[in-house]
Parts: structure tokens; sequence; C-alpha cells
């Protein structure tokens, strides 16, 4: 019986200890998410952050928008231009692995006439959706 017990206190501690770990890393890490209207006039974001619910980003070509982000979460945005409007998962554990930086994560995204481009680390722009 006291074996058993060792055992699950054992086990116990691991399990907690594993999950205080991982959250600790994503905590740490620093990813920023940009968003950079290429060529569209009146662009409008809506951004579901986790916790937050940004109001709506006007953007005009050539600018951006940024914020930080955390691995273990998602990051959904909506686009709006003209009266085309669509829901885009602009961060997430797999699109993490894509972002450009050592320390600092920089994670590109272009929005463009033709539809959205991601920056990856292999120095390409990747078209992810279309409008």
């Amino acid at each position: 019986m006291d074996r058993s017990i060792r055992f699950l206190s054992l086990l116990f501690f691991l399990v907690i200890s594993f999950f205080c770990f991982a959250g600790t890393l994503a905590a740490t890490a620093n990813y920023t998410l940009h968003i950079k209207d290429k060529d569209i006039k009146d662009l409008t974001i809506g951004c579901e952050i986790p916790d937050w619910i940004s109001g709506d980003i006007r953007l005009q070509p050539g600018k951006e928008t940024k914020f930080q982000v955390y691995l273990l979460q998602q990051y959904d945005c909506i686009f709006k231009w003209q009266s085309r409007e669509k829901l885009v998962t602009t961060f997430d554990d797999d699109t993490s692995i894509h972002c450009i930086g050592e320390v600092n994560k920089d994670c590109l995204w272009e929005v463009r006439v033709d539809g959205f481009w991601f920056y990856d680390k292999n120095n390409h722009w990747i078209k992810r959706d279309k409008w």
C-alpha cells in the first residue's frame, strides 16, 4: 500500500510539473503578429484575441498593425473589404513554426487584392487563403 501511494504521489508531481513547465514556455515565447495592407483601400480588420476582442482597425495600403501573440492559443481575424468578408486564422501552433527570427519571432501577413499571404522562414511569401 505504501508503495502505491508513493507511486501516485510521484505521478501527480510529474503531471503537475509538466503542465507548469509547458505553461512557462508558452508564456515566455515572444511572437509578434504583423498584418500589413499591401494594396487594398479601406481594409478593415477585427481580431479575436484570447481574453480580448479588438475593435475594428482600418488600414490603408502600405500600413500595418501588430500585436503580441502566444503559443498554445489561436488568433482569428475577420477581414472586410468592399462587400467581401473573410475569417482567417492568423496564428496558431501550426503557423508559429513558420515565423521568422531567433528569440523574438515575427509572423508576417500581407492582405492583398488576390488573398492572404504569409511570409515563411524560408524567405518566401506563400498564399494561405483567398477572398
